[in-house]
């Protein structure tokens, strides 16, 4: 990040070919303007950026590589407290395509991921009072939660 912004809830993978992804959470302080990005590391040192969510305010990430090498990010958007996730149609700087995972949220929770076998797999906290836990698992098709 760059002075005055932050970097929250990073998460880091490394595909089969040497190179490393990063997912964060870039805040500017002081200002309601977060953006979900993305950080790949080639094998040969190569950084390329993407911004996966512009200007929402965003209250937790998480990243995850699937089986293909693949990123994806989930988020919870604070506006609505939906939990979104995101993939890119092509890798790095392509446009991020987006689906509602689950919009009856009650806000403030933390979202984490992993992708095995069965596909990408969210686990998620709504409500901070109550603490509710989640979990879902998203199949190779999109838009497919159960």
């Amino acid at each position: 990040p760059a002075p005055g912004e932050t970097a929250l809830d990073m998460s880091i993978a490394l595909d089969g070919a040497g190179g490393m992804h990063v997912g964060y959470l870039r805040r500017e302080r002081g200002t309601l303007n977060d953006e979900q990005r993305y950080a790949r590391r080639s094998a040969d040192g190569t950084w390329t950026f993407a911004t996966v969510v512009p200007g929402q305010r965003i209250v937790s990430s998480a990243f995850v590589l699937d089986g293909e090498g693949q990123p994806h990010a989930l988020y919870q958007r604070q506006l609505d407290d939906a939990l979104v996730h995101a993939w890119p149609a092509a890798v790095p700087d392509a446009d991020w395509q987006t689906e509602v995972v689950d919009d009856d949220g009650t806000g403030g929770g933390r979202v984490r991921a992993v992708f095995d076998s069965a596909g990408l797999h969210v686990t998620y906290v709504w409500d901070v009072t109550g603490g509710e836990l989640f979990d879902k698992r998203l199949k190779y098709a999109r838009g497919c939660w159960p």
